[in-house]
Parts: C-alpha cells; sequence; structure tokens
C-alpha cells in the first residue's frame, strides 16, 4: 500500500498485488467451470438425484413377486424338474426326488412363499410330504394333497444373500407308463410381503440403479 499526503487531510492509495499462486488457482477454477465435462457430470447428477428416489418406490411398490411354473422363462428359477405339462386348467411341472427354487431376494420385506401345488397319487397311495430345505438346511414339511392347494411357508428375513434358495425332497413315485420319478406338481409360486416397512435390498437396488 502507498499513502500519499494531499493538504491537511490523508489520501491512501491502495496498490493491489495480486499473488501469483492465487491467480493461478482462480484461473484453474474458472477453467473448471467453463469445461464441458463439468456440465455433464453435473447433469447426471441432477438425473440420479431425481431417479433414485422414483426408483426406491418402484421397488418397494410391488407386493408379491410370482413365477408362473410351466410357461416359458421359468426355468430361470427352476432346477430338478420334470418338463412342463398341461391340463384343462393349468401349466405345471412335476419335481423329482429332489429339486430347486432359486429367486432373487428383492426386500427382506417377502417372507412368505406361496405355493400352488398338488400331490397327486394313484388311488390307495398317500400324497407325500415335502421336506423344504433354505440354503441347504432343513426348515419344514409340507403335506400335500391330491388336488391343487395353495401353501403358506414363512421365510427368515433376510437382507443379506442375493438369493432365496429353496430346495425340496419328495417321496417319489412311477407308474409302469411312465418311468419317470415324480415327486409333487407345481403351478406357480409367489414371494409375498409380510413387512411393507422394508425396503429393497442392496443387490436389488444397485442392479436395478445400473441397468
Amino acid at each position: 500500500m502507498e499513502k500519499a499526503r494531499t493538504g491537511e487531510g490523508e489520501n491512501f492509495i491502495f496498490k493491489r498485488s495480486w499473488s501469483p499462486s492465487l491467480h493461478l488457482s482462480m484461473s484453474s477454477g474458472l477453467r473448471a467451470f467453463a469445461s464441458p465435462h463439468y456440465y455433464e457430470w453435473l447433469a447426471l447428477a441432477l438425473i440420479l438425484a431425481l431417479a433414485l428416489p422414483l426408483l426406491w418406490f418402484s421397488l418397494i411398490l410391488k407386493p408379491a413377486v410370482r413365477i408362473e411354473v410351466g410357461m416359458s422363462g421359468d426355468d430361470t428359477y427352476l432346477s430338478g424338474f420334470n418338463e412342463p405339462e398341461k391340463n384343462s386348467t393349468e401349466t405345471f411341472r412335476w419335481t423329482g426326488a429332489t429339486a430347486e427354487l432359486q429367486l432373487p431376494n428383492l426386500s427382506s420385506r417377502y417372507q412368505e412363499l406361496r405355493i400352488h401345488a398338488h400331490g397327486w397319487r394313484p388311488p390307495g397311495v398317500e400324497s407325500p410330504i415335502v421336506q423344504i430345505n433354505l440354503a441347504g438346511r432343513p426348515w419344514a414339511g409340507m403335506q400335500t394333497q391330491r388336488d391343487l392347494r395353495i401353501y403358506h411357508v414363512l421365510l427368515p428375513r433376510d437382507a443379506a444373500s442375493p438369493t432365496i434358495d429353496v430346495g425340496f425332497a419328495t417321496p417319489v413315485y412311477s407308474t409302469p407308463n411312465d418311468d419317470r420319478e415324480l415327486g409333487f406338481g407345481l403351478d406357480w409360486l409367489e414371494l409375498h410381503e409380510l413387512d411393507r416397512s422394508a425396503g429393497p435390498t442392496l443387490w436389488q437396488f444397485g442392479g436395478q440403479a445400473l441397468r
């Protein structure tokens, strides 16, 4: 700062000098704002800020996850099942002695597995009891009936695993005209919510966000 006296009063003359490093820093910041990449990232951040809440709500609004067994694409989730069959009302599959079902774990709120199935047997033969396993461990027994029924299986709360792995072990039978091992007939199955307060799992939310 330079000071000059004029008459009885004093006039102060301020001479500003910019630091080279400060000047360089401000110039770099201005260039960053002017860069087209800055606006691209800003636009992406705004899109994510608007899309993520909508994605979250879309995932938690679905009350159930349903698979029609015997329809195209069901083998993505099933193993150990026979080929699809169709009667006058349903398309279904017979299990073998052991069968597995692998479903995506969308949320810990899906704690009820509903199974539309039958355990038909020839006259004089009892319908089988199906041993249900979860992740390879015994979980429950399901006494089937000759006719189609809906069976309800309570599942444990699990937000850590990306899949729900259900195994079936069933006493089988065969007929003179059909040497296949037939366990029980599965028409459809459904994961149903019990706790609406639970959000989607990290696996589901991340997978949908990256699509």
